[in-house]
């Protein structure tokens, strides 16, 4: 019987506006699961079934909102599907035609209310006056948009386990 939970890499669920990030994400360590159009109903729907096939990863970044609204049951749901021994890292959306927005709030408002079980990256934020990183849309990204949204999504790993030394 093994001692340690075999490690996962962390998980990094998005949407649409995560997809030209995903080679740099994938590189970067993420098991990256993002598709255009997706709701958060349907992340969860996912971390759903990954904590009942008993493999959730220790941290899951969830890049969400371009696409329907985040409440703040969503992210109470989350966490109750995450328990308490997993992380969570929400990167706060940004709104058609770029900044901020409700979404956005609600994000930073949940880390307030519960900073020990949420971690924000606060992509409205990092991303303010680099026009260059996205679209004409303001929320899908350019090629430089994406070396920025995956620098910033790094910063997520240090709440990722070690990954354990392989076994000779």
């Amino acid at each position: 019987e093994h001692w340690h939970k075999s490690y996962r890499p962390p998980l990094a669920v998005g949407d649409s506006t995560m997809l030209l990030a995903l080679p740099q994400l994938a590189a970067a360590g993420f098991d990256v699961n993002a598709h255009g159009c997706r709701q958060f109903s349907e992340a969860l729907t996912l971390l759903a079934g990954l904590a009942h096939a008993r493999v959730l990863p220790h941290l899951v970044v969830i890049a969400l909102g371009a696409d329907g609204s985040i409440t703040s049951a969503d992210i109470a749901e989350t966490l109750r599907i995450l328990g308490r021994d997993h992380e969570l890292v929400l990167v706060t959306p940004r709104e058609l035609g770029g900044g901020s927005g409700s979404d956005a709030a609600t994000v930073r408002a949940s880390a307030r209310d519960r900073s020990r079980e949420i971690h924000v990256l606060d992509w409205v934020h990092a991303s303010e006056g680099h026009p260059a990183w996205f679209q004409p849309d303001g929320l899908h990204l350019t090629f430089s948009g994406a070396d920025a949204f995956t620098h910033l999504l790094r910063r997520a790993l240090v709440y990722a386990p070690p990954t354990p030394a392989p076994l000779v």
